[in-house]
């Protein structure tokens, strides 16, 4: 069975070690800090739902009846979940303008 052997870098004769490390004691352990949380982040999204052949009714509660994560984006008192969004519905007519944007 033969083996291959890789040899140890050597720098002017002299060994140089290929990995070192050492295990850092617990004396010298710091306690975590959480800091607080400042993330702040804008999505932009464009989305065409509900499509359906001929005319349909509508959304029974308008904006509340529109979920997005599980939450919808008007309450039953009529303040709003999520700032900036903006929904256009169409009865599916023969005559009806199309979706802006």
């Amino acid at each position: 069975m033969n083996q291959t052997t890789h040899p140890t870098p050597r720098t002017r004769g002299a060994a140089t070690p290929v990995l070192a490390g050492a295990k850092k004691g617990a004396s010298n352990a710091r306690t975590p800090v959480e800091t607080a949380d400042s993330l702040h982040s804008m999505a932009v999204a464009r989305i065409i739902d509900l499509a359906s052949e001929g005319e349909i009714r509508g959304l029974v509660a308008g904006k509340q009846s529109i979920y997005l994560d599980q939450v919808p984006i008007e309450n039953p008192d009529g303040t709003l979940n999520f700032s900036g969004v903006d929904v256009q519905t169409r009865s599916g007519t023969q005559d009806q303008e199309h979706i802006s944007g």
